[in-house]
């Protein structure tokens, strides 16, 4: 983690040093935060930047996401919502790997979200996919590891893509 005490300085380390996720301040004494979120973008267009403003306004929100920010957050935040989304972000560009715990919830929890948005039962999916209905629970329940085999027949019988059984995402 590297601080920057205002939008110049963070601008000179971001020239020299490629920086995943940057938390960016909106009013700053030099130069202000939408100004240096168009010099990031026109720096490295793959960072992240999530802005906090303590001044929050519908046109600085939309002008922000507009730009690319990630998200904007208000003073005063909770800590633990800016480490949440920071985390989000590390796992969504590959930065951190979720833990297979909480993968296989995600995996189950859409599959069972799925099938019964689809008026789909268990024994039905069973029929379509060839597998065991004791399977298909037990991996709704995250009680096992399915491979990726099995998951590409789940995820073809609820037509839905492979990869959207990953999203964390409703």
């Amino acid at each position: 983690m590297t601080e920057a005490q205002d939008g110049l300085e963070a601008l000179e380390k971001i020239k020299l040093s490629h920086y995943h996720i940057v938390i960016l301040d909106l009013k700053m004494p030099d130069i202000d935060g939408i100004k240096v979120l168009q010099k990031i973008n026109d720096i490295d267009t793959d960072t992240n930047v999530i802005i906090l403003t303590g001044h929050p306004s519908l046109e600085s929100a939309v002008g922000t996401m507009k730009l690319g920010a990630v998200d904007y957050c208000t003073k005063p935040f909770n800590i633990e919502d800016i480490k949440r989304l920071v985390r989000e972000i590390a796992i969504k560009k590959g930065l951190i790997r979720r833990k297979l715990e909480d993968l296989l919830i995600i995996i189950g929890k859409k599959i069972r979200e799925t099938r019964k948005s689809k008026r789909m039962t268990l024994v039905q999916l069973a029929r379509m996919t060839d597998l065991s209905k004791s399977l298909i629970s037990q991996i709704e329940n995250a009680k096992v590891s399915p491979s990726v085999s099995t998951l590409d027949k789940i995820s073809e019988s609820l037509d839905i893509k492979l990869t959207d059984l990953f999203d964390n995402e409703s």
